[in-house]
């Protein structure tokens, strides 16, 4: 020990009041006052924040980060390294260097830690101040050091915990210290100094039952007022941490020609002075003179949240002295008494009645002291029974709400919200939605408020069921209930609106085109589930799938190519995924292209609608399998209006020709009948940002509705129309940044069309699954790599 002061008395104590006092002058650790600890032990974790180089950087640990080694000093008494091969001492500091640890090396990197605590001077139980000179290590690259204090009959104090982080702050500038008893909290400042960059002195004053205060280089950090003890003293712990690969600067054994390194914990002095003269002895395991501390909760809240305190399990538990006896009151009720076991845990099992519980939990101690803790809860044992259960009926194809009077549940104690249905077998037939929206879970409040809906989408169904359970607030279950369905199936589903389905099973399957290698890839879709599929060739370079639809009348898609060098055009006629033939249809000339395809004559065979960039002239290829059957000159559109989509808008069966002005934002129908043009309909602008990406029959009455989708916010949305006349807008929902619309297309076989949609910076697919216009269901179905692209197909 020093007798030569680094350090000044802080603000308000004298040297009278020093009790100890070591600025690490001597050759070797004084261990008649400090203890060295380097055992082989696990404890906490802290992050990294990305900081770690490769190859050690989120090496399969969750957030990033890595767990560390801790050896609490004080008071389990682990293994200790009396060598002192990690401490650096003797030219006036104490550096703590990291030991490694045997633990998690199949990992492929290092742990290590090592800590010094004091064994003779403490932090009096009657008040006083701390302080260190310290400078802490870098903690960028993993580092981690502590200044604590520890104490056998008072909750921690943690005066600096390095490398935390604090929102944009360089996590050398962060400290952070933390007060772990009742009402403390962790507080974590950016100070705007690097305090791995020179010495600084880190202090905390302790008035009992009164106040803890922090102190950076003598300036008031942070205090604490609540829960502080009236009689606990404190013993000092200093630590270091480390976790990474063994980097430059990092020592593994003492080495003073490198000393001080980046990952050392480097203490010049450490100081302790009493709020009197008196020196303290050592944290006592005397009887306190405060009230026993009791603490009660249930042992299982089974409610439906952690905190409603509801539950249909009465056992308690809490904790007290080892031994102690403690009695359970409601009232002037004595329900029980209990013995806490030789770590102070009780438990008790009280017999209770269904309903609101005050129960008081108390201790008395060998001085006549009496500590207790009361507890409130609600006891509920008893499931819901249900006073309504169906049936309902409806037409093939319809929707149903399904109202209260048809399914209710009523409950001894729990409210309408708090009944809470769950289906655990869905309708076979058809499916349910909440406010618009797929569920398999509501309450009875949305009963009550007719926000349930049953929608039946299978073609030749005369029946249909779901079971499902109710549960109150405190988790109690009726058991599986039916709710039956009897379908009328004399109301026909509308047919199919897609032909993009390649091997004929009525679903629209989904063909990938790689913008690295052009090849081709075919998902057989049923649902959100691909149930084959396979490559279908690599085309050579420029040519490009611009249309996927039923040109030979086979009920299967086959698939429509041009060239973006040549402009010529090339069908291949599809089975599955099988070329069944395939030739070139024919060479425009410069500046036509492909923009759609759609059957504008009504034979049942895909026919081509090209547009001129140069000119703005429409054309139309008549086709046959591959052979083109006809073809013609429509018109000249308006300057600035580009062909969109295709879609059949007026029931007659033919195809017409959607236009959006890349000017005016404004949206024009035209009405088909082969090459002609019957006549022409202007719907207006959408607004800003909302371009028309392809059609779909949504609403089961063989009309065509526009997808649209605002290329400023990703809504998407449907205009309806009758005939070329604009009706409603239906908004539909918000995908999310990088979310495009690439088709609308039947792919679960109920009749109308779905949406399907892929990310553009991940890849991924996703299936909104449609009940008319509103969005039953939303799934990722696939996540292909980035290249593999689904053409927006019109």
């Amino acid at each position: 020990m020093s007798t030569t002061y680094v350090l000044s008395p802080p603000a308000g104590f004298s040297s009278s009041q020093l009790l100890l006092d070591d600025n690490f002058t001597t050759a070797t650790l004084d261990t008649s006052y400090w203890n060295p600890w380097m055992g082989d032990q696990t404890y906490g974790r802290w992050s990294d924040q990305g900081k770690l180089p490769s190859p050690y950087s989120g090496m399969n640990e969750s957030s990033s980060t890595y767990q560390v080694m801790y050896n609490d000093p004080y008071p389990y008494g682990l293994s200790t390294d009396t060598t002192g091969n990690h401490l650096v001492g003797g030219s006036g500091n104490l550096g703590l260097i990291a030991t490694p640890s045997s633990n998690y090396s199949d990992l492929g990197y290092s742990w290590a830690s090592s800590a010094v605590s004091s064994n003779k001077a403490y932090l009096p139980a009657t008040g006083g101040y701390a302080q260190w000179e310290a400078k802490m290590p870098d903690s960028q690259y993993g580092a981690w050091a502590g200044l604590w204090l520890l104490s056998s009959n008072g909750p921690e104090m943690d005066v600096q915990e390095s490398g935390y982080y604090s929102g944009s702050a360089n996590v050398n500038n962060v400290l952070a210290s933390h007060w772990w008893g009742t009402g403390g909290s962790q507080i974590i400042q950016n100070t705007g100094t690097d305090l791995s960059a020179a010495y600084h002195t880190y202090g905390v004053e302790y008035v009992p039952g009164k106040s803890w205060t922090v102190f950076l280089d003598g300036k008031e950090m942070a205090q604490w007022t609540t829960g502080v003890p009236t009689n606990a003293a404190y013993e000092l712990v200093m630590d270091l941490e480390m976790a990474g690969p063994n980097a430059s600067g990092w020592h593994t054994v003492a080495n003073t020609a490198t000393h001080p390194g980046p990952f050392e914990l480097d203490v010049s002095d450490v100081q302790v002075y009493s709020l009197s003269s008196a020196p303290t002895s050592a944290p006592s395991s005397a009887p306190a003179t405060n009230p026993p501390a009791v603490t009660e909760s249930l042992v299982s809240n089974t409610g439906a949240s952690a905190s409603n305190a509801i539950t249909s399990k009465a056992a308690l538990t809490g904790s007290g002295n080892a031994g102690a006896v403690v009695t359970i009151t409601e009232g002037t009720v004595t329900l029980g008494t209990t013995t806490a076991n030789s770590s102070g845990v009780w438990t008790f099992t009280p017999a209770l009645a269904d309903g609101t519980h005050t129960l008081v939990a108390s201790e008395t101690n060998s001085s006549g002291q009496t500590g207790s803790a009361t507890l409130n809860f609600t006891l509920d044992t008893t499931p819901p029974t249900l006073a309504e259960d169906g049936p309902a009926s409806l037409a093939g194809g319809g929707t149903i709400t399904i109202t209260s009077s048809q399914l209710r549940a009523t409950d001894n104690l729990s409210s309408d919200a708090q009944e809470t249905y769950t289906i655990v077998k869905n309708p076979a037939a058809g499916f349910l939605t909440l406010a618009g929206v797929a569920t398999t879970t509501f309450t009875q409040a949305d009963l009550d408020n007719n926000r349930v809906s049953y929608h039946e989408v299978t073609t030749g169904a005369s029946s249909d069921s779901f079971a499902f359970t109710v549960s109150d607030a405190a988790g109690n279950s009726s058991g599986a209930q039916q709710f039956n369905i009897s379908v009328n199936p004399t109301a026909s589903l509308p047919p199919a609106t897609s032909n993009r389905d390649l091997n004929g099973d009525g679903m629209a399957d989904l063909v990938f085109q790689n913008s690295n290698t052009n090849q081709l890839y075919l998902w057989e879709m049923k649902g959100p589930a691909t149930i084959g599929g396979g490559p279908l060739g690599t085309p050579a370079a420029g040519w490009n799938v611009v249309g996927v639809d039923d040109f030979n009348g086979d009920g299967k898609a086959d698939l429509l190519f041009q060239n973006s060098s040549t402009n010529q055009v090339y069908l291949w006629e599809m089975n599955g995924t099988s070329t069944l033939a395939a030739d070139a249809i024919g060479s425009p000339a410069a500046g036509w292209k492909a923009d759609g395809t759609g059957d504008f004559n009504g034979d049942g065979k895909a026919d081509i609608v090209f547009q001129n960039s140069n000119t703005n002239q429409v054309y139309v290829w008549e086709m046959n399998g591959l052979a083109m059957a006809g073809q013609g000159a429509v018109a000249i559109a308006a300057t600035g209006s580009q062909v969109k989509t295709t879609g059949d808008f007026n029931d007659d069966g033919k195809s017409d020709i959607v236009f959006q002005n890349s000017n005016t934002g404004d949206v024009s129908i035209w009405e088909m009948n082969g090459t002609s043009m019957t006549s022409v309909g202007d719907l207006g602008s959408p607004g800003a940002g909302w371009a028309v990406v392809t059609t779909g029959q949504f609403t089961g009455d063989n009309r065509t509705q526009i997808v649209m989708q605002n290329t400023n916010t990703s809504q998407v949305a449907l205009w309806e129309t009758n005939g070329s006349t604009a009706t409603t807008f239906d908004d539909i929902g918000l995908p999310g940044a990088g979310w495009n619309v690439k088709e609308a297309a039947d792919v679960t076989g109920h009749g109308t069309s779905d949406l399907v949609l892929q990310n553009q910076n991940t890849g991924q697919v996703m299936l909104w699954n449609m009940a008319g216009t509103q969005l039953a269901s939303s799934q990722i179905i696939g996540s292909p790599d980035v290249a593999w692209k689904l053409p927006t197909l019109s």
